[in-house]
């Protein structure tokens, strides 16, 4: 009988484990030698460095115009201060001044304040017979004050029917803001005859660039038949029509030829100021009360002036807030929030400080609504492009894809919306009236500087962000050949 022969179990054993560690060494030697591709957000990076620059460069222009002494953007009374003037209401005939009528006259203020070329500037009842004119630091109270409270009574007048001499002779010599007498003077046409009034403005010549500021009003139907009766006798003598201003001729220039339509523009040599608070007085009407006013008293401000550090501050916690809140939601992509809103509202800024310029905004209540707004709407536009991105993922399309469907549809999507309620607010601003206007070029500039953003931020970083979407594809795709390649040696 023939006796088997066993292996030791313990030495084989040890042989397959120093077999399988000499395999995964190797594995991992190979897996190391290959060559690491190149890191796929650095490559984004550098395919959006023109976007990114550009960018940039707007960022810094628009931080120029908001700190170059002159620029900038004015502060109404809320967030910069100012001062103020009381207006004390009297009657001429003694009696106490109405509820209804002071209710009236603050009514008329505040609508010659929104017609003048300083912004900002608000009426407020303080007292049973007083109003409060509160004027931004930027401008002067007192003149501000004093160019909307007169009566505000406008008149037409023949300067060869005037009974006044010596007034007649100041005016004939070529002398402005000459006071009548009552009772020396009869108008052809009042308040009561004008329909509408602008400012018109132009250079003094074909060569110079200094700018000329006019008032033109127009005169209803039976006025302007006066109008053309009187002008086509006066023209061939070259007379004079005088326009008088609560009892001041403002200017009375010559007549060379009949003036039909109704259609009359004079100038005075008024500042863009004057012709402004002219042209207001006139479009409101006149005031039935009289209007005492006080010297100027301070005015301080909520902010002490800090109005717009803190405005960039509360832009900068929106924009974390709405990078965690998306990023939560929608991944990465969700950042992209945060960069647009905080551009957007640099952007924004810096076109209220050209605006600025042309008298068009300032940095009051309804400017700071259409900043909350316009930040809002980043925010949304920003999340719908991140959501379509997440969707596409969820749904299984490629990194390339996914940022083809949020990149391209869903931010076009938004872009032609946002246009098209840029363009309204662009017409409204031409059309609008007082702080409907500035509310109009506000919203249109926030808007604008949105739009801006999408083809500079909001798509380039989508691509920059979910980029490491790709790079973590690339990476789990390596390990798994690492462990296909280890199972195929065992």
């Amino acid at each position: 009988m023939s006796k088997e022969t066993k292996k030791p179990t313990g030495a084989g054993t040890n042989a397959t484990a120093t077999s399988k560690t000499e395999k995964k060494a190797k594995a991992e030697a190979k897996a190391a030698s290959r060559p690491k591709p190149k890191g796929r957000i650095a490559t984004e990076l550098s395919r959006q460095g023109g976007a990114i620059a550009c960018t940039v460069l707007l960022v810094l222009l628009s931080a120029v115009a908001l700190a170059v002494p002159g620029w900038g953007v004015p502060l109404g009374t809320l967030l910069g201060g100012g001062n103020q003037v009381t207006l004390t209401a009297t009657k001429s005939d003694g009696s106490e001044v109405s509820a209804d009528e002071l209710a009236s006259a603050r009514a008329n203020l505040q609508k010659r304040a929104d017609a003048l070329f300083e912004k900002g500037v608000s009426v407020k009842q303080t007292g049973d017979d007083a109003l409060s004119v509160r004027v931004p630091a930027s401008d002067d109270a007192a003149t501000v004050a004093s160019s909307i409270a007169g009566a505000g009574k406008v008149e037409l007048v023949r300067v060869d029917a005037i009974g006044d001499a010596d007034a007649l002779a100041q005016i004939q010599a070529g002398t402005t803001n000459v006071r009548l007498k009552d009772g020396t003077y009869t108008a052809f046409a009042s308040s009561d005859n004008i329909t509408d009034s602008r400012v018109v403005s132009g250079t003094s010549s074909a060569r110079s660039s200094s700018m000329v500021y006019a008032v033109g009003i127009t005169l209803d139907s039976a006025a302007a038949k006066q109008l053309a009766d009187i002008t086509a006798e006066l023209s061939s003598s070259y007379g004079r029509i005088a326009v008088v201003v609560d009892g001041t001729v403002v200017t009375a220039p010559q007549v060379s030829q009949k003036i039909e339509g109704g259609q009359v523009t004079f100038s005075g040599g008024f500042t863009r100021s004057q012709a402004y608070a002219l042209a207001a007085e006139i479009s409101a009407g006149p005031i039935r009360v009289t209007l005492a006013a006080s010297d100027p008293e301070p005015l301080s401000s909520g902010l002490s002036g800090q109005a717009l550090p803190a405005a960039i501050a509360a832009a900068v916690v929106l924009a974390l807030l709405a990078g965690l809140v998306c990023s939560r939601l929608f991944g990465r992509a969700g950042w992209v929030a945060a960069l647009s809103v905080i551009v957007t509202l640099v952007l924004q800024l810096g076109a209220f400080a050209v605006l600025a310029q042309f008298g068009y905004v300032f940095l009051g209540t309804y400017e700071l609504a259409a900043v909350v707004v316009c930040e809002l709407v980043s925010i949304v536009s920003s999340g719908f492009a991140a959501a379509r991105y997440a969707s596409e993922r969820r749904g299984g399309s490629s990194v390339r894809k996914a940022q083809q469907e949020a990149c391209d549809h869903a931010i076009g999507r938004i872009a032609l919306v946002e246009a098209v309620l840029c363009v309204v607010a662009i017409v409204c601003a031409f059309v609008a009236p007082g702080v409907w206007r500035e509310l109009s070029w506000a919203l249109s500039a926030g808007l604008l500087a949105d739009l801006v953003s999408m083809p500079l931020v909001k798509a380039p970083m989508l691509r920059v962000l979910t980029a490491a979407d790709a790079e973590a594809g690339v990476a789990a795709a390596g390990v798994s050949l690492d462990a296909g390649a280890s199972a195929d040696e065992e």
